[in-house]
């Protein structure tokens, strides 16, 4: 469901109160025009897309690629996301799978 103007302009204006949200409001939010909730999503689960990049690949820069480039999907894509199908976590890393025109890092 989309943030109202006022709970958006809410949030913009505590971007600390969007610690508080679910990964799957923070999508709301971030759908609604709230770009710091991809900012506070990305404080939250750029280590595990580090960690699995690193693991199939051979540097720490390939993984750090890789981390912008699924970050960069997961805007592109923000209205892909259904939280009643999706756990967040799943989705993200889906983010991260090689497909047409992504390499694997």
């Amino acid at each position: 469901m989309p943030l109202t103007n006022d709970a958006l302009a809410a949030l913009v204006c505590s971007p600390c109160r969007l610690r508080a949200l679910t990964d799957a409001e923070l999508m709301d939010a971030l759908c609604s025009g709230c770009n710091d909730a991809l900012a506070t999503l990305f404080e939250r689960h750029s280590a595990l897309v580090f960690q699995t990049a690193r693991g199939s690949s051979c540097s720490d820069g390939e993984a750090e690629a890789t981390v912008r480039r699924v970050f960069g999907s997961v805007f592109q894509a923000k209205d892909e996301f259904n939280s009643d199908r999706d756990s967040f976590t799943t989705w993200l890393l889906k983010q991260a799978e090689p497909g047409p025109g992504r390499p694997l890092t």
